[in-house]
């Protein structure tokens, strides 16, 4: 008690008070801080070329806001066997400026009615190309998702679940038969160009109303 007694004398809790008040004051949302940021806003856009939001995402609201539907109460079923496109001519397709590509990440841009995943794998000095959509909950994630490598090979993890996938085979590296499309990727005079087919035959593989009957990838 004579502790406390001699506290109170010196004025500490007084102190205390301020320095609480001047956290308080000091408080600002990060969140609010981007909503009224164009530029910093623009830094959490679906797609890279485009201004679209994902059409793939449903919402519901709750409590007067909107929200992300659930998923499914039941699994998502495995992708069906890997399965090739017929024989068709593929063209090399620009899609965005390299230096809108985070290093060591990866952005989504739009093809068509396809999303995909391009990844700067800068610390290897290595580019890639995937399919958007994680096969596992059929979201349109990958892009998002942690580049790295497993036993030396290139890899992406998907940000909800963790499922891993080979950037080269597009093979599920989390011992599970899910599998994501890839395509061959090169940069020219700071643009990222993909080899693609013609985007409607893509859409036929790749396009989220395929998705629930299993992955078709490309190859």
């Amino acid at each position: 008690m004579r502790d406390v007694v001699v506290n109170d004398s010196l004025g500490l809790g007084e102190e205390l008070e301020r320095e609480m008040q001047k956290l308080v004051d000091s408080y600002r949302c990060e969140w609010a801080a981007v909503v009224e940021d164009p530029e910093r806003r623009a830094r959490f856009a679906h797609f890279a070329n485009s201004p679209d939001d994902d059409p793939t995402v449903a919402l519901v609201v709750e409590r007067e806001q909107k929200r992300p539907k659930d998923w499914a109460k039941t699994p998502a079923p495995s992708a069906r066997p890997h399965r090739k496109l017929p024989v068709v001519t593929r063209n090399w397709v620009p899609l965005i400026d390299v230096d809108a590509v985070p290093r060591d990440g990866g952005v989504a841009v739009k093809y068509g009615a396809v999303q995909l995943a391009i990844y700067n794998f800068a610390s290897r000095g290595e580019w890639y190309a995937t399919q958007n959509m994680c096969p596992h909950r059929k979201d349109m994630v990958l892009a998002r998702g942690i580049v790295g490598d497993q036993g030396g090979r290139p890899k992406v993890a998907c940000p909800q679940h963790k499922k891993t996938f080979s950037l080269e085979s597009g093979e599920c590296l989390s011992g599970e038969a899910y599998e994501i499309a890839t395509f061959p990727v090169q940069i020219n005079a700071g643009t990222v160009y993909v080899e693609l087919p013609p985007a409607d035959i893509l859409e036929a593989r790749l396009c989220l109303a395929q998705a629930e009957s299993g992955l078709e990838a490309a190859e």
